[in-house]
């Protein structure tokens, strides 16, 4: 040995002055442990003969080049070396010995070995996710590759799929949605539960859900694909909505039954309306005045019962009720007037006459007392409405 650097002092722990003059390979010692050749010595070695010593040299010009672990290097830490060795040669062209570079590629090997490490986890799952799961280039939206369970869910085969775009395959049912997707992506490079229709090679349309991410391999970029099968559970909501809606029904049918009892009460009341004023207008000698006024509520009475057949059919149509403003006033009075037609009225308010009646919820003229009232006074209204009225 006769040259020995400083940076070749660092790696080795030995000093220049202990190494020079050295020889029987002691200086693969600080690196190995043991006497072995270094790349300076394979200079003219057979291939074999390299191969004993290093897992693969290469030639680059007139120098060889190879990577190895030194377990001893600075101090026993143990790195990884990068080597070029080269022969030397005098005037007349004649070999006169050798030199070789070293450096430290720890930190390189370290970080290659993760990204294979991670590169392998991830084929790992790739091919082994239950998920349908893909990999196509955003450029194109070429497939590059897909695991088992895509084959599952598309029906194509992994021959049928790689080099193919999801368009050349017309797996999008909506292919309007791809365009959404592919927006999404470019905006903000992943893509979470989206959902959409997927169409195998047999034709059938599934119900999926999509997540994506777009991710850097080799300076291009792609696009991660994760495509879930949700058809069973959309159907499972479906039939669980169309339950719901026929429980809803039945409740409803079930209070039409509760109901059924007083609706034929109030249509016996007013087919007795009917009847009995159609009877009173036949049977007697009336002036056309009275007989109107008896076709009048017979009019009525007909309108009210067409309400309530269209309330109804409109229950068990399942159409949706319409509300309207409702007069009681006006309610109650055609109600007392159907059933008892020669009763007589006394309307009491807080409001004057006047104000009620320009309101329009009284006639003018109608029997009515203002409250507060004394007992005498309401008394003697009594009298006057019972001796007076018609």
């Amino acid at each position: 040995m006769i040259a020995w650097n400083r940076a070749m002092e660092e790696i080795s722990g030995i000093s220049k002055d202990k190494m020079i003059g050295k020889d029987d390979f002691e200086y693969s010692l600080p690196f190995f442990g043991i006497r072995r050749p270094l790349l300076i010595d394979l200079m003219f070695a057979s291939e074999d003969e390299k191969v004993k010593h290093y897992d693969s040299v290469s030639t680059v010009g007139g120098a060889i080049v190879s990577e190895a672990y030194a377990p001893k290097a600075y101090g026993g830490k143990g790195a990884y070396l990068w080597g070029v060795a080269s022969a030397l040669f005098d005037e007349q062209g004649n070999v006169a010995g050798a030199i070789e570079s070293i450096r430290d590629i720890t930190g390189r090997k370290l970080a290659e070995d993760a990204l294979r490490e991670s590169e392998e986890r991830f084929s790992r799952f790739f091919r082994v996710s239950p998920v349908a799961t893909s990999l196509s280039r955003l450029s194109d939206g070429q497939l590059v590759d897909i695991n088992d369970a895509f084959v599952s869910l598309s029906g194509y085969t992994r021959e049928e799929v790689i080099g193919h775009s999801s368009l050349d395959l017309a797996v999008w049912a909506n292919p309007e949605d791809r365009l959404k997707m592919l927006n999404t992506l470019q905006e903000q490079r992943r893509l979470q539960d989206f959902e959409t229709r997927f169409r195998r090679k047999s034709g059938e349309i599934l119900d999926v859900i999509i997540w994506a991410e777009v991710i850097e391999m080799a300076g291009q970029q792609y696009m991660l694909g994760l495509t879930h099968d949700i058809t069973e559970r959309k159907r499972g909501e479906e039939e669980r909505k169309r339950l719901e809606e026929q429980l809803f029904q039945a409740q409803k049918m079930k209070s039409v039954g509760r109901l059924a009892g007083g609706v034929a009460h109030d249509f016996n009341n007013m087919l007795c309306v009917i009847i009995g004023r159609a009877e009173l207008a036949l049977e007697l000698d009336v002036s056309p005045d009275k007989l109107r006024y008896k076709l009048d509520e017979i009019l009525k009475a007909d309108l009210r019962s067409a309400d309530f057949t269209r309330q109804l059919l409109a229950f068990a149509r399942k159409q949706t009720a319409i509300p309207k403003m409702l007069d009681l006033n006006d309610t109650i009075s055609e109600r007392l007037a159907a059933i008892r037609p020669n009763l007589k009225h006394l309307y009491m308010s807080g409001y004057t006459a006047d104000v009620i009646a320009h309101r329009g919820i009284l006639d003018e003229g109608v029997n009515f007392i203002q409250k507060p009232f004394r007992s005498n006074d309401f008394a003697a209204k009594v009298r006057h409405v019972l001796d007076h009225s018609a």
